[in-house]
């Protein structure tokens, strides 16, 4: 019996004593004797093991989450890769694991295996299953042109029927594919490979599943709700493969702009060998869309054999949770309906919604709804002058009309009256608008600077528990901007955003507890963040692999984590996102994930130096005084580290202060100098405060 996981895999520690290895054969676990490992995946190891206490023989599953834990080979024990403070990630996986594990030994079905128990040894966990013996449905099925409908049906039916089975008692596969069905001797199919088995009111862990062509997209993306339709989409996918002998193409690969699912009923071969009932079934379960997909396993089973007609039962509270989460979270799959499906004002209600979600992180976190919102404005102009006739109407609507006039999206960009409709939703009570302009006030972002307004905006943000606000709040104290410096209370604020789990505040307290020598903490709190898909903390995770801040040093988890970082910030940084566009180009002047290439990181630090972000505009100073992709050229230089000084960036007034004291593209001002080393000393800059003391012996 095989069992394999597939899914995007870290690479597991490579130290020279700690290893994420299998058990050699002859290890004993209580009555189990290892015989030899049948496969490993992301998460676990599977074993072949005899059981002697019943002379027969059993699979073993451990888990062993290789991007959380490792094995010490001198005693075989599994261990954390970080001792976080208080119950550390691993700690929660494991007992998750053992939770899982339990559920699934209650179940009792032909076409499942069955768990028979599950145990604690080696610092891990470990559950026990039957030896079936029998072999993988994709290795024993008929080639695919000599399958017949009779004999698909027939397996189809059974593992609908265990699927129904399964779902009715609260629980999904998540991992549903060829490899992990197999025949047994009576030519049964038998699901197996619960590895990655979740609840149905806990499907979402650090398990994230991927076997490309097999994974229904709402799986992969943390927005959309996994649930039945989520195996029936796997199963879907395997009955694709068996008919054509090709996998489908990945889910993340289908958007609603363009679908490169090819459907069954389309091809004029398949329709001579299967009815087209039983081929439109199976591309209703390939549907991209969750929502148009069979709903249950029993829907689909009375599809394709008849007899009793399932009832479908609705849980409304659970559809009403549903679309309250879609809405809050947006989704380009929502807005395509809500232009296909209502009128204009209904789809801009939709995109409100996603425009919402994308400013919550103001870094882009989730591209794809930001491209698929874009191809849609451009396919329906009107819809743009829709949304902005409608911004009289409430404070949302107002600001996302804003980021539709900031963006440019479906049209020109209008700087002046997205500043408009901003001040009108703030002054409407919207948290977000209020947060936004709090910033453009703070960094004089197409408006004069204003210290004393944005953190009135700010306290009132924070005063809705608004986790962005309180995580510039943070930065303003972290920074002295507009405040007296005290890193105590930023740390306070980065406490109050982390709880809700908001990514920025999890990268800035991260940052600050590494400043203050408390790391160990640092590789959780990045973790966190990177599984939010948030890119710095993809990064920066990457870093304390590659440098031991609070993990053991491993160069393939800091490569990993680096080239998810980069691929994420390319994305978004094609799509206009300043934040991604500087942090692209800090990782081609480092090498982070990617070869060095000064010319790639001077356009990149331009780019963003055009939408006035300040680091960028002091990076691109450091690009003309080094010569950093560029020619050297100390004037524009001194002009850009003044641009990014007057937006209060600390460093930026460090430079500016050398540049006068020492006549760097300008002309020696020792005035100048010394109000610039103020600055940043009031900023916490050390080395200022150094030559500041000097400047006035």
């Amino acid at each position: 019996m095989t069992s394999q996981i597939q899914q995007p895999q870290a690479p597991y520690a490579s130290q020279k004593k700690i290893l994420s290895v299998a058990l050699e054969p002859g290890v004993k676990l209580g009555p189990y004797v290892i015989r030899r490992s049948l496969g490993q995946g992301g998460f676990g190891i599977t074993y072949l093991a005899h059981d002697r206490e019943h002379n027969r023989d059993v699979v073993l599953k451990e888990n062993l989450p290789i991007a959380y834990a490792c094995r010490n080979i001198a005693n075989k024990h599994v261990q954390p890769l970080c001792a976080a403070e208080g119950t550390s990630l691993y700690e929660n996986y494991l007992e998750k694991f053992l939770t899982e594990a339990r559920t699934l030994s209650k179940l009792h079905h032909r076409n499942i295996v069955q768990v028979l128990k599950a145990f604690k040894a080696l610092g891990t966990a470990y559950y026990v299953m039957p030896w079936v013996g029998g072999k993988e449905l994709i290795k024993e099925a008929p080639k695919p042109t000599e399958i017949t409908e009779a004999w698909l049906t027939d397996i189809l039916a059974r593992l609908l029927e265990a699927l129904e089975y399964l779902h009715s008692n609260g629980l999904l596969h998540r991992d549903i594919k060829p490899n992990n069905i197999l025949l047994n001797e009576a030519g049964e199919p038998i699901l197996i490979d619960f590895g990655c088995a979740r609840t149905i009111d806990h499907v979402r862990s650090s398990c994230v599943v991927q076997s490309l062509g097999y994974t229904p997209f709402e799986q992969i993306c943390a927005e959309l709700p996994v649930g039945p339709w989520s195996d029936i989409y796997s199963l879907g996918a395997t009955c694709y493969r068996l008919i054509t002998g090709k996998n489908p193409p990945p889910s993340t690969d289908r958007t609603v702009v363009k679908d490169t699912y090819v459907p069954l009923m389309s091809d004029d071969g398949i329709r001579a060998r299967f009815s087209a009932r039983f081929l439109e079934a199976i591309d209703k379960a390939m549907e991209r869309d969750y929502a148009k997909r069979w709903q249950s396993a029993a829907e689909w089973r009375y599809a394709i054999i008849g007899g009793k007609k399932p009832e479908v039962k609705r849980n409304y509270r659970k559809l009403w949770l549903t679309v309250c989460l879609l809405l809050a979270v947006g989704g380009g799959e929502l807005i395509y309906r809500g232009i296909r499906n209502s009128g204009l004002k209904e789809a801009a209600a939709h995109l409100v919604q996603t425009l919402e979600s994308r400013r919550q992180y103001r870094a882009l976190p989730h591209a794809w709804q930001m491209k698929e919102a874009m191809a849609l404005l451009q396919e329906k102009p009107e819809l743009r002058e829709t949304l902005l006739k409608q911004a009289e109407e409430d404070a949302r609507t107002a600001h996302a009309a804003a980021a539709v006039l900031s963006l440019g999206l479906g049209g020109t960009k209008e700087p002046t009256k997205a500043l408009q409709l901003l001040r009108q939703s703030a002054a409407g009570g919207h948290a977000p608008a209020m947060h936004e302009l709090a910033m453009r006030y703070l960094f004089g972002l197409g408006c004069a600077r204003d210290l004393q307004a944005g953190h009135e905006l700010l306290s009132k943000a924070t005063a809705q528990q608004y986790a962005p606000a309180f995580t510039t709040l943070g930065y303003c104290y972290e920074n002295g901007l507009g405040v007296p410096a005290d890193t105590a209370k930023a740390r306070e604020h980065y406490e109050t955003a982390a709880a809700q789990l908001y990514p920025p505040a999890l990268c800035r307290l991260a940052q600050s507890l590494e400043a203050s020598q408390q790391a160990t903490r640092a590789p959780e709190l990045y973790r966190l963040a990177a599984e939010a898909q948030f890119p710095i903390g993809m990064e920066r995770l990457g870093d304390c692999y590659a440098t031991g801040i609070g993990v053991l040093t491993n160069s393939e988890l800091a490569t990993f984590w680096h080239k998810k970082a980069i691929s994420d910030y390319r994305t978004n940084a094609e799509l206009g996102d300043p934040i991604s566009q500087f942090r692209l180009a800090m990782c081609y002047q480092n090498g982070t994930g990617t070869d060095v290439s000064h010319p790639e990181a001077f356009k990149w630090y331009a780019t963003a130096a055009e939408q006035q972000y300040a680091p960028a505009l002091y990076a691109l100073g450091e690009c003309y005084e080094l010569k950093i992709g560029t020619e050297r050229d100390l004037q524009k230089a001194f002009e850009y580290y003044k641009a990014a000084a007057d937006m209060d960036y600390p460093q930026a007034h460090f430079r500016l202060a050398l540049c006068y004291e020492n006549g760097t593209g300008t002309e020696i001002n020792r005035d100048k100098a010394i109000e610039h080393y103020e600055k940043a000393s009031q900023m916490n800059h050390e080395e200022a405060r150094n030559n500041l003391l000097k400047l006035n012996k």
